[in-house]
């Protein structure tokens, strides 16, 4: 331990080299050298960059981005085993048709069947929460 802290510590009691350089660089002065503000860029025509923007021609090319809809298979899952299977099942088959259809192009009717499979699960959810809470109500009025 003797050892190592005599290494690091040289004769005068200061930290040597890793911790602390012997000559530090002329940055670690204590006032920075200073030259004024910066130089102003002065506007430069543009054929100093090689070209002259009057002759350019700009065009715009519109690209059409189509995302495919969502298939709604867990809503759809969800909705026939724990609320409404009538309404769950005919979620699943539309939910099951929005991907060959987008597969085989028809973007249509993917569109339509995305809709419908998302419509029947929220209307079954919807159907199922009121006969629950009817069932609920009819049941403390009734005991």
């Amino acid at each position: 331990m003797s050892a190592e802290r005599d290494r690091l510590i040289g004769p005068s009691g200061q930290l040597t080299a890793p911790f602390w350089p012997a000559n530090p660089p002329p940055y670690y002065s204590e006032k920075p050298p200073y030259s004024g503000p910066p130089p102003v860029l002065q506007h430069q025509p543009y054929p100093a960059y090689g070209y002259d923007p009057s002759n350019v021609i700009q065009t715009q090319t519109r690209v059409d981005v189509e995302v495919k809809p969502r298939n709604y298979i867990f809503l759809s899952l969800l909705t026939a085993v724990c609320v409404s299977p009538l309404f769950g099942l005919l979620a699943l088959y539309f939910a099951l048709k929005v991907d060959s259809a987008w597969a085989a192009g028809d973007r249509v009717r993917a569109r339509q069947n995305s809709k419908r499979a998302v419509r029947l699960s929220l209307t079954g959810i919807f159907i199922g929460v009121v006969v629950v809470v009817a069932l609920v109500v009819v049941s403390v009025v009734l005991l």
